[in-house]
């Protein structure tokens, strides 16, 4: 059966030229990459890029010149500043390929959902120099150990870390980075309040404060689940009563990673992951409408801070690792 195969297989000789010019091959990267011959055109599906290729070399089938079907494939090691829509994407540091829509969101086709990473990024930090400007003890950089330590058993005093952006873009950022719980313990009273994210105010202005606003998780110790997570925004007052637009619950002391995203003053998305890749998700508020504009526009400094108003009775404490920052949508993958 030659081509183009547009015939019904009634009394063609079934052979390997027959099999090869109306089947496909499949299978990794590395294994179509790793063989020496090919058949002219003949189909091979990549499972790991989830894109059909054929061999357009001339000297076929002796030699092999993989080519894309449909849609060239465009490799990228950084988010484009000006990606082409409909062009397919190929990211040299994650498993799939991508399609920027006209939304300007890209789109994973292998997974058929949003993706989120940026690797164009204003802050990466893991800890091994101090570039945080404490207050109180309870919350510092452990460049020895190579984390920041965070205890969030109130004491009535502020504790509060940041990092100076010096200058943010009003209403869009991401933050992850990696969440270990060491010990956990609920005294019973007034829980262990401490918050992780981007605010307004320096490590002088404590927690209670009426002139914070930001957009940041607030993780406590409580009777039942242990491990709570709250993802928050705060126009003004105290971070305590910022509006909660969803809850983590039920979730285990250990190791996590935690993405926070603003996309505007109105939209973003929290995510708890439990794989450093971020691609196993444990729980997400998919993208939500944020309940207060979060930002006053001096909105500049990532954080970590206590609940200064209470004394608690609980233990609860970690660290936190791999911190990594991107500021504007151009950096922003979702």
């Amino acid at each position: 059966m030659a081509a183009p195969i547009d015939a019904a297989w009634n009394n063609n000789i079934l052979g390997d030229a027959t099999l090869e010019a109306t089947t496909h091959g499949s299978g990794t990267t590395a294994t179509r990459t790793g063989l020496g011959t090919w058949e002219a055109n003949r189909p091979f599906f990549d499972t790991d890029l989830g894109q059909w290729f054929y061999n357009s070399h001339a000297s076929a089938p002796s030699s092999v010149t993989w080519t894309p079907m449909g849609s060239a494939i465009v490799t990228i090691s950084s988010a484009p500043a000006t990606p082409d829509v409909g062009v397919i994407y190929h990211h040299s540091s994650l498993p799939e390929l991508l399609k920027f829509d006209v939304n300007k969101a890209w789109w994973s086709i292998l997974n058929g959902g949003h993706k989120t990473f940026s690797t164009d990024l204003d802050i990466e930090d893991d800890f091994t120099s101090d570039n945080f400007v404490e207050t109180g003890t309870k919350n510092q950089v452990n460049t020895g150990t190579g984390v920041l330590d965070w205890d969030f058993d109130n004491d009535s005093t502020n504790h509060k870390t940041v990092f100076d952006f010096t200058s943010l873009a009003a209403d869009e950022i991401v933050m992850r980075f990696k969440f270990v719980t060491d010990n956990i313990t609920f005294g019973g009273g007034t829980s262990g309040i401490g918050y992780i994210g981007a605010i307004n105010t320096d490590n002088t202005v404590g927690a209670n404060s009426a002139t914070n606003s930001g957009i940041y998780i607030q993780t406590f110790a409580v009777a039942g689940p242990l491990f709570r997570i709250l993802f928050k925004t705060q126009k003004t007052g105290s971070l305590a009563t910022g509006t909660v637009e969803f809850t983590f619950a039920d979730l285990s002391s250990g190791t996590y990673y935690i993405e926070i995203i603003a996309f505007s003053q109105t939209s973003g998305k929290c995510t708890i992951y439990s794989d450093a890749a971020y691609t196993t998700v444990v729980e997400t508020s998919g993208i939500v409408a944020l309940g207060d504009d979060w930002t006053d526009g001096t909105t500049r400094y990532f954080f970590v801070g206590i609940h200064d108003p209470n004394t608690s009775a609980d233990v609860y404490n970690g660290t936190i690792d791999d911190l990594v920052i991107a500021k504007g949508s151009s950096n922003i993958i979702v």
